[in-house]
């Protein structure tokens, strides 16, 4: 899992003192402390701002709390995720500088950069204008890419396993473009590209939308990573209803795709006796 901390909110505040999703890696250590084991792993976020301030105060609220979840219990924050969907050249340049600082104190914890999309990344990577060094130098630290792949409207219309095979096109554009352009044909060691698959509605305004078609995405989904050992994580595990309503059917509201990304989920919440509890949708109204 990924968590992005919000630096307008938090800037003037220690990371024990932030908004409550900053305190998922702390919450994911606990379980695991509390069972024994490992059982949730957590990519802390970074979102970059343009204001130097905000951006180093965001910084070392995202170590502080990713040192404190590891202290609790060893591992459960694997990876620091900078989100660079709207950085500039001059954002990125800088970053090399405090990258290449927090991995001389981040022993142990991996460290990565979240592009918009896997289309975008792709697009970036084949310009090779007067900030290529720069762009080279910054990959050149990183463990890691984390690319976001969408499926279109033309996507979906072909079906859950068409979309799915176009994810794989979209991962393979991403990795021949980051060997081929930034880095030339060189052997050069890459950073490790995560895939985030955004997935398929349940519900929505299209017959399409439906339980059945989600699984069969996300199952051949699976199955390509599994061949491919790539790395994939899914949007979204739970459905967010307020992410929108999909009786709007203006292609920018803010509900997305017509309001179906409140139905993403793999889970959604259920009341059973005046309790919520989650239930896998696969398995019905348990």
């Amino acid at each position: 899992m990924i968590f992005r901390l919000f630096p307008e909110n938090n800037v003037n505040k220690t990371w024990n003192e932030t908004d409550s999703i900053c305190h998922v890696a702390t919450a994911a250590a606990l379980l695991n402390k509390e069972n024994g084991s490992l059982l949730i792993t957590v990519s802390q976020g970074i979102r970059i701002s343009g204001n130097s301030w905000i951006r180093q105060r965001e910084t070392e609220n995202a170590f502080l709390s990713t040192q404190r979840a590891n202290e609790i219990f060893p591992g459960t924050v694997w990876g620091l995720t900078f989100n660079i969907e709207s950085a500039t050249a001059g954002e990125v340049f800088h970053l090399y500088e405090v990258i290449t600082d927090l991995k001389k104190v981040a022993a142990g914890v991996q460290i990565g950069a979240r592009p918009p999309t896997c289309d975008s990344a792709s697009s970036k990577l084949r310009w090779t204008g007067l900030f290529l060094p720069f762009t080279q130098r910054f990959l050149s630290v990183l463990d890691y890419l984390v690319c976001v792949a969408k499926s279109s409207e033309a996507d979906m219309l072909g079906g859950p396993k068409y979309a799915a095979e176009v994810i794989g096109h979209k991962y393979k554009d991403i990795i021949v473009n980051t060997r081929e352009v930034i880095y030339g044909k060189r052997n050069t060691s890459l950073p490790t590209v995560i895939l985030v698959g955004v997935g398929w509605p349940s519900v929505g305004p299209t017959d399409s939308s439906t339980i059945q078609n989600l699984q069969t995405y996300w199952t051949e989904v699976g199955q390509w990573a599994l061949r491919n050992k790539v790395l994939v994580h899914m949007f979204e595990a739970f459905d967010q209803p307020y992410r929108g309503d999909f009786n709007i059917r203006e292609r920018n509201d803010s509900g997305g795709r017509f309001g179906t990304e409140a139905h993403f989920g793999w889970w959604r919440r259920m009341k059973v006796n005046n309790s919520s509890i989650y239930v896998e949708k696969i398995f019905g109204n348990l």
